[in-house]
């Protein structure tokens, strides 16, 4: 219930028409590199050894996709534990077997982290980091 729940909202949410909201996405890994090196807040939330597939930004919210062989808890684990020394407030926790849903608050931010679990024994995390 949680997986296709939240994967609509996020796909809604980084789907809307491009040329209105700003649009710009990098995909693959070598773009996404490049994505890295413009953002900040990516380079800040991406998981130790992971994979980016895909990073967008749509005005001042920040989207991404990485992909890493870690079970959805250790991913979720990591997130609780560093988010929180850094700030940031946890209001959502939530998790079933096919993944975890993590919500997050910092001053005028709201970050949603979800590490679901996908084909291959991998895990899908999807980051959108955003203003209220």
């Amino acid at each position: 219930m949680i997986v296709s729940l939240l994967s609509s909202i996020l796909l809604i949410s980084c789907n809307q028409n491009p040329k209105k909201q700003e649009y710009k996405e990098w995909n693959g890994e070598e773009e996404f590199q490049k994505f890295l090196e413009l953002s900040s807040i990516a380079r800040e939330l991406f998981y130790p050894g992971a994979r980016g597939e895909m990073g967008a930004i749509v005005k001042n919210e920040t989207h991404m996709y990485l992909f890493t062989k870690d079970k959805h808890k250790v991913v979720a684990k990591y997130y609780e534990k560093n988010l929180q020394e850094n700030g940031w407030k946890i209001d959502i926790n939530e998790s079933d077997k096919g993944g975890t849903l993590l919500g997050f608050e910092k001053g005028k931010y709201e970050l949603i982290i979800f590490a679901k679990v996908v084909e291959n024994a991998e895990t899908k995390i999807e980051i959108t980091h955003r203003p209220f």
